[in-house]
């Protein structure tokens, strides 16, 4: 461990001098965080995890994905609101321009007004016929979304939700609000006034209440809401594993569907699949999330969790109505109840009787006629587009690594995607490694015909080789500058930890995730599971170089090999030959020097605080990314506190990017001003430019040091 502060004068101001030149940065984006460009034909549309859905009276359908709000009119799809950057902006201007944080109710008025559940900003927003967006309910105080519970019986705008998920409305245009967080369903009436019509609020979660008014029953973790044509209010009550049903005429609540039963006087959930053929009352449940009913009064329940789409028809009959509970998609063009299905949550009608869903992880909106199931809009591909053109208007997704060449160059691990992407000079981007299809396969051919699987780390060494902690497949990659792929580490088929002492081929590892190589060509690999692993680039050999394989925080100022990490997931190398070690969840930088271990940053509790003080005495959070620049400077990835910092080896800590607040803000400006969201991976090109994975964002984003930064902010869009 390094020694604390000095206290005397001299070295005091020492420090002071250092914080006080630490460089200025400007960021910009420089590929993805862009979402799908539209208009686009339905089928070919990237969507991303599609939340929940709605039809007008002229059949349009509208959903929420990818912190927007998406359209299907005529054949076409088209952006309706939002940006695709998670975030809160735009209220009394144009739709396009604002900003939404993981929306997703959403309903449709008669005159074609659209209300939108901002779930992460606990806001409802109602987007209007000429194309605003405005507030409709909830909290806004200094530009920021407030949450929590308030407000009843009083304006909408100025009460509090939370996390507030699906949506209705009547006849007479009041919507219901399944206020998940608050354990409660509010209605906001025409006027603007907003009352709790069940549930007993935050505090009380929980199961009771039937055969009594709905607002004295407990309710957990509500995700949806609908009516049918009388005005009774179904209720999907997702942590309690039913529904509950509100009679209109009385304000009275049932259990509507699936089982409950009293043992020792304590009300029993039934949560599971069972029950289809009988009455829904003693049918077991599975995730409730989602609620529809048609005109003849059948209650259609999507169960996220065993991935069906189960009815209740008018005589509380329950069955199975889509999917075979198992995860994946298939069955298109064939019968609903022979589908495979993905952690469905919304769900609605049209007026024919059409059953629509989001079909979330299959990144999919599906459409069930006549018991035949069909997809209506959706690749199947989440987050992926722009090969060949603008890397700001291509999609990532979940990006978690980056490198720069020396030309300026840079790659990006695309994870979710499986893919490796590259960016050139000149602002083309394209696919170097990866099919987009999961799985191992292509040593000895092009790395653009391979599969990888789930590819993290990245790393180029001074002849242009790329290396790639290919993750899931427990395996290091390496790409020639003539685009061929082989592994370098692993055997690409068992996992475990084995192989030191001989060739690193022919080595086990269990999940690979950073990769760093020094001046002389050794590799050095992060394993998540505890060790810092070295591959001689003469000899092929593989030892390790730090780490015992158990979980803690231990061994500095001894041998490296005996020290506990905690999830190390990133790793550095200085000119000097000393290794650095992204040890995540200890919240630490550690350095291996000739073999022994030592603290550099952090001290093992995951926090904020210390810029301007010794890097040694400061906290972090959980860091996922490390990189050393040609000076020796580190640059953090301090992922939970949405920040990049850096220091010098010994020296004083500061924020250069981010002002640790979740979100996508502030390209063209300072850094320190920018919201980011959760950046997983730093590197610094020759220049003094640095790129991260702004993994949250679906981005890889830019800190150049002003005033040259604006030229290169200019160079890449």
């Amino acid at each position: 461990m390094y020694s604390r502060l000095s206290k005397s004068l001299g070295l005091a101001f020492v420090f002071t001098s250092l914080a006080v030149a630490q460089p200025q940065f400007l960021v910009s984006t420089v590929a993805g965080g862009s979402i799908q460009q539209t208009p686009v034909s339905p089928l070919n549309a990237a969507i991303v995890q599609p939340q929940r859905i709605a039809v007008d009276g002229s059949g349009n359908v509208y959903f929420t994905a990818s912190n927007a709000v998406f359209e299907i009119t005529n054949g076409t799809l088209t952006l309706l609101a939002g940006t695709g950057r998670v975030g809160y902006a735009g209220d009394g201007g144009a739709a396009l321009l604002a900003q939404f944080n993981n929306p997703q109710g959403i309903a449709v008025d008669g005159a074609g007004n659209v209300y939108v559940a901002d779930t992460g900003n606990s806001l409802i927003r109602i987007i209007t016929t000429d194309g605003n967006v405005n507030l409709y309910a909830g909290t806004v105080a200094f530009g920021v979304p407030v949450y929590g519970y308030g407000g009843d019986n009083g304006p909408a705008i100025g009460a509090l939700l939370d996390l507030p998920v699906g949506l209705a409305l009547d006849k007479s245009s009041n919507l219901y609000v399944a206020d998940s967080a608050n354990n409660a369903i509010r209605e906001i009436t025409p006027g603007g006034g907003i009352s709790t019509i069940a549930g007993l609020g935050p505090t009380a979660p929980g199961f009771s209440g039937d055969t009594g008014l709905a607002l004295s029953a407990n309710l957990d973790g509500p995700l949806d809401v609908c009516l049918d044509s009388s005005g009774n209010i179904y209720i999907a009550d997702t942590n309690n594993a039913n529904v509950r049903q509100i009679t209109a005429s009385t304000g009275i609540i049932n259990t509507y569907a699936g089982s409950t039963a009293i043992v020792d006087g304590v009300y029993t959930l039934e949560y599971g699949f069972a029950g289809d053929g009988g009455t829904a009352i003693t049918a077991s449940l599975a995730g409730p999330a989602g609620v529809a009913i048609d005109s003849s009064d059948n209650l259609y329940i999507a169960t996220y969790a065993d991935n069906r789409i189960r009815v209740v028809n008018a005589k509380g009959i329950i069955n199975t109505y889509a999917g075979t509970g198992g995860y994946g998609f298939a069955g298109d063009g064939g019968p609903a109840t022979k589908a495979t299905l993905a952690a469905p949550r919304g769900i609605t009608l049209d007026s024919s009787g059409n059953l629509y869903l989001a079909d979330r992880w299959n990144n999919r909106i599906r459409k069930i006629t006549g018991g035949t199931i069909s997809t209506i809009a959706g690749s199947g591909v989440g987050s992926f587009s722009g090969d060949g053109g603008s890397p700001t208007a291509a999609q990532l997704s979940d990006p978690t690594g980056v490198a720069v060449a020396s030309d300026g160059t840079f790659y990006i691990s695309d994870t979710l995607n499986s893919r490796v992407r590259v960016v050139t000079p000149i602002g083309v981007i394209n696919t170097v490694a990866g099919t987009g299809v999961a799985g191992f396969s292509g040593d000895g051919g092009a790395a653009a015909s391979a599969q990888l699987n789930q590819p993290a780390g990245l790393a180029v060494d001074s002849a242009g080789n790329l290396y790639i902690a290919d993750s899931n497949n427990a395996v290091v990659r390496k790409v020639t500058p003539a685009g061929v792929i082989s592994t370098v580490a692993g055997t690409g088929g068992a996992t475990g930890y084995s192989g030191d002492g001989g060739p690193a081929t022919a080595a086990t590892l269990i999940a690979p995730v950073g990769v760093a190589v020094d001046s002389s060509g050794n590799l050095y690999i992060a394993d998540y599971f505890g060790w810092i692993r070295e591959v001689n680039a003469k000899t092929g050999v593989i030892s390790t170089i730090a780490g015992n394989g158990t979980n803690g925080y231990s061994g500095d100022g001894g041998p490296a090999i005996a020290a506990q990490f905690y999830n190390p997931v990133g790793v550095a190398v200085d000119s000097a030959g000393n290794v650095f070690v992204a040890d995540s969840d200890n919240g630490a930088v550690r350095m291996i020097s000739n073999g022994m271990i030592s603290t550099i940053a952090g001290n093992g509790i995951l926090s904020f605080s210390g810029d301007g003080g010794l890097a040694s005495q400061a906290q972090f959070g959980a860091i996922s990314g490390i990189a050393v620049d040609a000076k020796d400077n580190i640059y953090i990835a301090d992922t939970s506190n949405c920040r990049i910092r850096l220091f010098p080896l010994n020296g004083v800590v500061t924020t250069i990017g981010g002002n640790g607040t979740q979100g996508y803000t502030g390209d063209g400006g300072l850094a320190t001003f920018a919201d980011l969201n959760d950046p997983m991976s730093v590197a610094v090109s020759a220049s003094g430019n640095v790129y991260f994975a702004d993994t949250g964002n679906n981005a890889v984003r830019l800190l150049g040091q002003t005033p040259s930064a604006a030229s290169e902010i200019r160079k890449r869009r």
